[in-house]
């Protein structure tokens, strides 16, 4: 197993129920019916990732502001109607970030790293950075919950995104698209270090499973 890639929703479905861990990556069976969770997280990262593009050619010829030209970018976008909601708050985390100064189109979006010596991969939502500042932050579709849930995800993302960059991560954080709310926060070097650790335990656990053909059933 060290040959396969690892990631963030791999290591959380071999901790939930190793028996579909076995299924999806190892037996590699396809899923024949896409959840519907997964569907509309999938279509509304999608608005949230090409709105940027299409905003930054309205606001060069409308010169008009980043956070004015995503509003108007966003509003004719496919799902807007279907998910008018995540898309006004979307709006309104471009003008609070306008707003505080900063810029409402990321340096990156929808960025995909790897990191070889833990041979994992990662996609993250957007990078924003001012000055010497650099935020990791994360875009959640369905509840909201509190940012210490998130901290093994984002811990490795500021890790494989600080390799991959020689940049220092200051801050990481999650937008809630449903909500709106923004949780943000100063980089814990303590959480990236024992994220390390779980991924180099996780797969340990992993190869042990494949040489003993064990994969327990959970409910779910």
């Amino acid at each position: 197993m060290k040959d396969v890639k690892l990631s963030i929703s791999k290591i959380g479905e071999f901790e939930k129920c190793a028996y579909s861990f076995y299924l999806s990556h190892i037996r590699r069976e396809k899923i024949e019916v896409m959840p519907q969770q997964l569907t509309e997280g999938s279509e509304k990262h999608k608005v949230f990732e090409t709105v940027i593009e299409q905003a930054k050619v309205i606001a060069e010829k409308e010169n008009i502001s980043k956070a004015k030209a995503i509003q108007k970018a966003i509003e004719t976008s496919e799902h807007f109607n279907k998910y008018r909601q995540d898309c006004n708050n979307f709006v309104e985390l471009s003008k609070q970030i306008e707003k505080e100064g900063g810029d409402p189109f990321p340096e990156h979006k929808e960025i995909q790293l790897y990191d070889e010596d833990l041979n994992l991969g990662g996609i993250i939502d957007r990078v924003d950075t001012e000055g010497d500042s650099v935020l990791i932050l994360d875009y959640k579709t369905g509840k909201e919950h509190p940012l210490n849930n998130y901290y093994f995800q984002l811990a490795i993302y500021a890790y494989i995104y600080e390799k991959n960059f020689n940049k220092k991560v200051t801050h990481w954080g999650v937008f809630f698209s449903k909500s709106g709310t923004l949780l943000k926060e100063l980089v814990n070097e303590k959480e990236i270090n024992l994220a390390v650790v779980k991924v180099h335990n996780a797969r340990l656990e992993i190869d042990e499973a494949v040489k003993n053909k064990n994969f327990p059933k959970q409910p779910s």
